[in-house]
């Protein structure tokens, strides 16, 4: 299987439990509403009750109206929600199923495009060249760098000795030292104290190696530059022949529209769940209101008062919301039972997010790689024993890492036969040159001996 099929079918589990908790969340937010509506029921007909003891209990504050009103608008509220995240949904869904589509039009496109690559010679010897220009620059790179901390070392030790610090500081040996005839003749026993004249040499030579290994190193640069370049408009004319940039295009475009929707589903899912939790500014506004009025009309209370009215309405009133009370309590347990579905999907969810985070993580969407599982086993079945928690997300991805392998390069049959180019006129060649530093070491008056050869044909001999 390759790697985009996988990822594909990751990313599908994910999308279908974000499916299950959103209908688990809708039914919740649903249980909620019909629990606020009995509420809203119990607590009219206790204001209604409540109107009719307004002569004894003138404290009570019946405001019916504006608690269905507000009751209504909530209810328009999660309805419109439901149908927008329906609706936003399936518009998600349809930008899977064409980003699928072009997916494989862009593979199908991109191998017709190393194809044609493969079968043009001088595709093919552009490649070559950039691929030897770029091991060439990397192998550079780093004798470059060995040779800075060689510079580095060896130079420490030069100015560490202050006989010949001295001397260097006062430009000895050059067109720029001035001293009295005396001072001269005492520089020149220090001179030959330190052996200067040899060891100046190596100095700066030292740092010729250095300059020059960099000058390499920047002509390296440029002409693998200029190759890569080269290859590209190889690249670059045969893409547009198979129509690869108007795919990228459309690609593109397509997952920036993916990405909007998802956002829009998610922020509608959050709605979802803010209902389902009695969250939100309109659910906190009625349920306070409803708090209010049932805290002014205890049960007990109104059982007295029933008793010792005239009115046969009230008896009615009293026995409807002794029928209403036990519904609400089923309603109660009904939704702990569904709020125990909702966390459970939410782990599903949380799971398979994990999971598809730590494919793409890992490296395993690499479009080179390729997964091949045994005889009884696929990638169903390991996703399946993942989300039923049969194994962690380490054994998962120890399992998909070892079934990934890199997907076989088509053989190419060609005609031709090519050579590498010579090298450059500008390219540097030593036979004598390992890019490596070698150091000995030579009794000399406390000083030390060492050579050194760095990133080309060159090679310095330290006196001290």
């Amino acid at each position: 299987m390759e790697a985009y099929k996988l990822a594909r079918t990751l990313a599908q589990n994910t999308a279908s439990q974000r499916l299950q908790l959103s209908s688990v969340e809708a039914s919740v937010a649903d249980l909620r509403g019909q629990q606020l509506s009995l509420q809203q029921q119990i607590a009219s007909l206790y204001q209604k009750m409540a109107t009719l003891l307004l002569q004894e209990s003138s404290s009570v504050d019946v405001d019916e109206q504006n608690i269905q009103v507000l009751l209504q608008q909530l209810n328009k509220e999660i309805d419109l929600t439901r149908q927008q995240l329906t609706a936003e949904e399936q518009r998600f869904q349809q930008h899977q199923r064409a980003l699928v589509t072009l997916d494989e039009q862009v593979d199908q496109q991109e191998a017709e495009r190393e194809k044609q690559l493969a079968a043009d010679p001088l595709a093919e010897q552009a490649r070559t060249e950039k691929e030897s220009f770029t091991a060439e620059l990397e192998k550079q790179t780093a004798l470059h760098a060995e040779l800075d901390v060689e510079v580095a070392q060896k130079t420490a030790v030069y100015d560490q000795q202050k006989l010949f610090s001295y001397l260097l500081s006062k430009g000895y040996g050059t067109e720029k030292y001035r001293a009295w005839r005396l001072r001269r003749n005492l520089d020149s026993w220090i001179a030959g104290l330190c052996r200067f004249n040899e060891n100046v040499a190596n100095y700066h030579m030292l740092f010729a190696l250095q300059t020059a290994s960099e000058t390499k190193l920047q002509t390296l640069r440029q002409l693998a530059a200029a190759r890569d370049e080269h290859f590209k408009g190889f690249v670059s004319r045969v893409e547009k022949n198979v129509g690869l940039p108007e795919l990228y295009q459309r690609l593109e475009a397509l997952e920036a529209n993916l990405t909007v929707s998802q956002q829009k589903v998610s922020q509608l899912q959050l709605k979802i769940q803010e209902y389902a939790n009695g969250e939100g500014e309109s659910f906190q506004r009625i349920m306070r209101r409803l708090s209010e009025q049932m805290s002014r009309l205890p049960q007990q209370k109104l059982s007295e008062l029933v008793a010792r009215t005239a009115s046969p309405d009230d008896d009615i009133m009293l026995e409807r919301i002794r029928t209403l009370i036990p519904q609400e309590t089923s309603l109660v347990g009904r939704i702990a039972a569904a709020q125990t579905d909702q966390e459970s999907a939410r782990n599903d969810l949380g799971r398979a997010e994990s999971l598809e985070s730590a494919f793409h993580q890992h490296g395993f969407n690499d479009p080179d790689l390729e997964f091949k599982w045994g005889l009884l086993d696929s990638e169903e079945k390991q996703i399946k024993r993942y989300m039923d928690g049969e194994q962690s997300l380490k054994d998962i991805m120890a399992k998909i890492s070892a079934a990934s392998r890199k997907r076989p390069k088509p053989a190419v049959t060609s005609s031709y036969s090519s050579a590498r180019r010579p090298a450059s006129s500008s390219m540097w060649t030593s036979s004598s040159s390992s890019g490596r530093g070698s150091s000995t070491s030579s009794s000399g008056r406390g000083f030390s001996s060492s050579s050194s050869t760095g990133g080309g044909s060159y090679r310095t001999t330290d006196s001290f």
